[in-house]
């Protein structure tokens, strides 16, 4: 049983048309120029967005520890770009668009990196803080003290006779 299935198809042709063109691309060609002005206003919008989208500010940070009583110098201090969630939160640290107080002295110590907060600020002479040299032999002090350390002292009488404090117990 034979199937029919139909004439064969015709022979394909052996050479396809040229194809033609009615002129050449060059550097007159509009389709250039528009694709230039379309690449180079979208560089310039992104980068305005990016910009625009920099809300950091500049602040000073401590270059290495700075302990308690201590002068503030501008050796002391680095800047530090930094960005706030809150504009109050500004309000707490030095800015380095402004000058500092020429007889700023710390009230409190400040780390390595540190921030510095406005409120650790204060003039030379009307701080709180009391230095008091206390004579200590060298081989009582543990290894980690060193200048500037903080330290808690407590004073404990001897004997007590004179001072009413014979239980041994300190005296704040």
């Amino acid at each position: 049983m034979a199937i029919d299935l139909g004439t064969p198809p015709a022979a394909p042709p052996t050479s396809a048309p040229a194809a033609t063109r009615t002129r050449t691309p060059g550097w007159r060609d509009p389709r250039l120029w528009v694709g230039v002005v379309v690449v180079a206003g979208s560089v310039l919008l992104g980068a305005r967005v990016v910009g625009a989208a920099d809300d950091t500010v500049t602040v000073w940070a401590a270059a290495e520890e700075l302990p308690a009583g201590a002068p503030l110098r501008p050796d002391d201090l680095v800047a530090a770009r930094v960005r706030f969630a809150d504009e109050a939160d500004l309000a707490a640290y030095l800015p380095t668009s402004q000058e500092l107080p020429a007889d700023a002295v710390l009230g409190r110590s400040v780390g390595a990196g540190e921030l510095v907060p406005g409120a650790a600020l204060g003039a030379g002479g009307d701080s709180d803080l009391l230095q008091l040299a206390v004579a200590v032999e060298p081989e009582q002090l543990a290894g980690a003290v060193a200048a500037g350390s903080r330290v808690n002292v407590y004073l404990v009488a001897r004997g007590g006779g004179d001072r009413g404090h014979d239980s041994g117990e300190p005296v704040l």
